[in-house]
């Protein structure tokens, strides 16, 4: 519930509230209450919708989505998006937060093989910090590599390390997988042209075909790392309570700047 007494997006599993706290495995289960709460704590739908229509090249979002914090967090804008600008979207992630504008070909040249147009030297926008970008990395890696909560875990490719997130609407009416290798991003929409409800195997379209074709594009490529700032600090973490915890005694690492590392020890462990 906001502030103002209105009703915000709840998890159809309804538990978000009977648990309390969340701490990042609000994304592996897909908590709609966090992400919507993310848009309230970085200066509501407003900033986030300057954003993302100014840095993530969400171009066909409308005014209609500006003031939308359900939509804007969860999907379903007004405007709505496009197959390929989630796949350009994602690609921060993996990049050190630079958007680069997307494009189908390479250049073209004249009758001289002189180059005359050449998309390719359209410049990036800093859309956010490499910190951010990283860690962003680092979730979505953990959702993919930990994933028991949706279909996220079979996008793996043997020897590399994947990152992204699943997608559903109401009714299942609608499958999305968006993710990256540390050589491309690929973005995954399955669904009907008059929406209807995807059933059975059918909702694991998106991920089988980011892992098939995934899978394919790497497999010739020379082994690579996301590049991981100099800046980044890990450390091990209690889940149940987002605080640290001595080396040895969790599973878990976090992934931290040195202004936004938790300062106190879990007192479970």
């Amino acid at each position: 519930i906001y502030s103002d007494g209105s009703k915000g997006p709840y998890n159809w599993y309804d538990y978000h509230h009977k648990n309390g706290l969340m701490t990042v495995d609000a994304i592996e289960i897909s908590s709609n209450c966090c992400a919507a709460r993310c848009i309230d704590l970085i200066g509501g739908p407003e900033v986030a919708y300057d954003h993302a229509t100014t840095f993530l090249g969400l171009n066909h979002l409308n005014e209609d989505d500006r003031g939308a914090i359900a939509s804007l967090s969860l999907g379903g804008m007004n405007g709505g998006v496009t197959v390929r600008e989630m796949a350009a979207a994602y690609a921060f992630v993996g990049n050190g937060g630079m958007y680069c504008e997307p494009y189908t070909y390479y250049y073209v040249t004249d009758a001289e093989d002189n180059v005359i147009l050449s998309p390719q030297d359209k410049v990036p926008k800093q859309a956010y910090s490499a910190e951010t970008a990283y860690i962003m990395n680092r979730l979505l890696y953990y959702n993919v590599s930990n994933s028991v909560n949706t279909r996220a875990g079979s996008t793996r490719v043997s020897g590399w390390e994947i990152i992204g997130k699943t997608g559903t609407t109401d009714e299942d009416k609608d499958s999305w997988f968006c993710g990256l290798s540390p050589y491309a991003s690929l973005a995954v929409w399955t669904g009907f042209d008059e929406p209807q409800t995807i059933y059975g195997s059918g909702l694991n379209v998106a991920t089988d075909s980011f892992q098939t074709v995934m899978s394919e594009y790497l497999k010739d490529k020379e082994h690579k790392d996301f590049d991981r700032p100099g800046s980044i600090i890990e450390s091990y973490y209690s889940p149940g309570s987002g605080l640290l915890v001595e080396s040895g005694n969790s599973k878990y690492v976090g992934y931290y700047t040195e202004d936004n590392m938790p300062t106190e020890y879990c007192n479970w462990h």
